[in-house]
């Protein structure tokens, strides 16, 4: 992979990144840790989330969602 596409790939990442925050903080939440893993992100957020708020959520990421279980500071979802 040459630079340009280094750089291409990392702006790829950072848009999708905010896109998904974008989400979260447009229902009222918050990030507690977004991370990139080789094939998708997993998101915890800073509050624990009812079914109803769960579904509702993943059903406005912009990548498949799914839910993933509990963390130490809120529910934690994966994106792929």
């Amino acid at each position: 992979m040459n630079d340009q596409e280094q750089i291409n790939d990392f702006i790829e990442q950072w848009q999708m990144m905010d896109a998904i925050t974008s989400v979260v903080n447009g229902n009222g939440l918050s990030v507690w840790n977004l991370c990139n893993n080789e094939t998708s992100f997993t998101l915890e957020l800073t509050s624990h989330l009812t079914e109803e708020e769960i579904t509702n959520l993943c059903g406005q990421f912009p990548l498949p969602a799914s839910y993933t279980g509990e963390g130490d500071q809120g529910s934690i979802f994966e994106l792929q």
